[in-house]
């Protein structure tokens, strides 16, 4: 395998190489790794994603009969409930900057002195999803191992070698972005994102700043100030394969004329009412309620719900009501 994971699949495909993997809890977009049992010295095949079907709703149309009543009034205005009404909308803005001509040393300010080593992102290998597990042999000197003391259960620990107690060495301290993290140094480390680091610096001496903290040595972790879209590094047997995950439902506005802040003299006139993605019916009853204000526009307004039932079925209904004064 490519990394020592616990997060191992194993699958068949069938005769005409479709298979299919549950369980993966994911909401983010990630990236999967997959290898053929016959790849030997590139890929084998190809691996894709099959676009996702939608379930098959299949419902009795009910038509609304709504008499059409010519009028020259525009019923579709643009309102202010649609954009916050403190919002400003800006001309084009261009922002200009310089690059930094050293990369490598921009850093000229470090809380404990001059590094005695110093591992960039090209030197960590992205792909194992886990810093701990990219560190061994990357710092010499700098030892990332499991220790099985009597009387305790084995753990990861991460300390400089030198000369001091075998069993029980002392451990380094670890900074995030010139901070202090609280936790051992394995399960600091472990929980950053490869991907994710900009530098990693080493001090082998002694800092009196941190005190007895950093007489074992420290481990400072710069992280990125963005994320890029660069690929992990990667066996050339393996295939990589991007699944989306899922996005964040906008929220949606809409004027609250029970609140007497609300300003009731301007004209409503919006199109949508209401919409609420979280509706939860009552178990015992099936039943939920809402209210909502509607416009100051008259007519017929269409309500439409869709949801899913505890069984995973899909559902489907439409309703009209009529708005007067």
């Amino acid at each position: 395998m490519q990394l020592n994971s616990g997060n191992i699949i194993f699958t068949q495909s069938d005769e005409k190489g479709l298979f299919s993997i549950n369980g993966l809890n994911h909401y983010d977009t990630a990236v999967f790794l997959l290898k053929s049992d016959k790849a030997i010295d590139k890929p084998y095949g190809k691996v894709e994603l099959l676009r996702r079907e939608p379930a098959s709703l299949q419902f009795e149309a009910h038509p609304i009969d709504v008499p059409l009543i010519p009028n020259k009034v525009p019923k579709r205005a643009v309102t202010d409930y649609e954009l916050p009404s403190d919002a400003h909308l800006l001309k084009e803005v261009v922002v200009h900057a310089d690059g930094i001509k050293d990369k490598e040393n921009y850093r000229v300010k470090r809380p404990y002195g001059k590094p005695d080593y110093v591992l960039t992102a090209k030197d960590i290998n992205a792909s194992y999803g886990n810093l701990l597990q990219s560190l061994p042999g990357k710092v010499p000197g700098l030892v990332v191992r499991i220790v099985a003391n009597e009387g305790e259960a084995p753990r990861w620990m991460v300390y400089l070698q030198r000369q001091g107690s075998i069993l029980y060495p002392p451990e380094v301290l670890v900074t995030v972005n010139d901070a202090i993290m609280s936790g051992t140094p394995a399960q600091i480390i472990g929980s950053i994102d490869p991907s994710t680091i900009e530098t990693i610096e080493v001090k082998n001496g002694i800092n009196v700043l941190y005190g007895s903290s950093g007489g074992a040595g420290i481990v400072a972790i710069y992280t990125k100030t963005t994320i890029t879209n660069e690929q992990v590094k990667q066996d050339v047997k393996f295939s990589q394969l991007h699944v989306p995950g899922y996005a964040r439902a906008r929220s949606f506005r809409f004027p609250d004329y029970g609140d007497p802040a609300t300003d009731r003299s301007q004209e409503d006139l919006r199109s949508t009412i209401y919409w609420n993605p979280t509706i939860t019916t009552d178990p015992n009853t099936g039943k939920s309620s809402l209210s909502f204000y509607a416009a100051d526009l008259e007519g017929t307004y269409r309500i439409i719900a869709e949801g899913i039932s505890q069984d995973g079925e899909p559902m489907r209904c439409e309703y009209s009501v009529t708005i007067k004064k």
